[in-house]
């Protein structure tokens, strides 16, 4: 007769009390979010376009997957947050807005995902590009800063800039915001590593940091309207 080892009952059943809950869906059941293409190369753009691009989201889980929020790493780049929650199996778009003014080079940025998914509830998206630019600033700063600029008391700053276009480039006009920076030129034709004088005349009318931008509009069919960045803190005069 073929002997059997004792069943002990009660651990018997705490197995089978583990397995059931194991295999219960309410236990397995969670959401998941999966993202198309987390690492997004642009490509090459010139200084100054306004780049949009969708990243498309998913649950790939079998809850509801609830999104908590959607950040970036630079208020140069803004999303337009998808649904708050997506049901098993739906997909959402998250548009990206990136404006490349002031940038040069590779520029790499970031946009953060909060959601319930209990695997990882913070996803992170890269988004790369290459920023070219017509006209570069003499030496080439990406902010042109002014300094302490004394509030009601006019100054004035002669910037440089370079033709870098590789081509003749012909200077229109330029224009200034805010109303307490105004830039002159005269417009002139530039070869090739010609340089370009902007004179720069800032009127603070109150204290604080400010940012402004100057336009400069040429000829160019690949780069019509160049952007530059102007910071300076308006002070309290002596």
């Amino acid at each position: 007769m073929t002997s059997h080892p004792r069943l002990d009952l009660p651990a018997f059943a705490l197995v089978i009390i583990a397995l059931s809950l194991w295999a219960s869906p309410d236990l397995q059941a969670q959401p998941k979010l999966d993202i198309r293409k987390a690492d997004i190369d642009i490509g090459t753009i010139y200084n100054g376009a306004i780049i949009r691009t969708p990243i498309t989201i998913s649950n790939a889980g079998t809850e509801e997957l609830t999104i908590k929020s959607v950040r970036t790493s630079c208020g140069c780049t803004t999303v337009k947050q998808p649904s708050e929650a997506l049901k098993p199996g739906a997909s959402a778009t998250i548009e990206v807005e990136f404006n490349s003014a002031g940038f040069r080079g590779r520029a790499v940025k970031y946009v953060y995902i909060q959601t319930n998914d209990p695997g990882s509830d913070y996803h992170t998206i890269t988004l790369r590009v290459d920023i070219k630019e017509e006209l570069v600033p003499v030496p080439p700063v990406s902010v042109i800063w002014l300094g302490n600029v004394p509030v009601g008391k006019a100054q004035s700053k002669t910037m440089i800039f370079a033709n870098a276009s590789g081509a003749k480039l012909t200077v229109k006009k330029v224009s200034s915001l805010p109303s307490s920076v105004k830039a002159t030129i005269r417009p002139k034709t530039l070869a090739p590593s010609d340089t370009l004088e902007i004179v720069l005349t800032i009127t603070p009318d109150q204290e604080g940091y400010v940012n402004a931008e100057v336009f400069v509009e040429t000829t160019s069919t690949k780069q019509p309207r160049v952007p530059f960045r102007i910071t300076y803190i308006g002070v309290k005069p002596e």
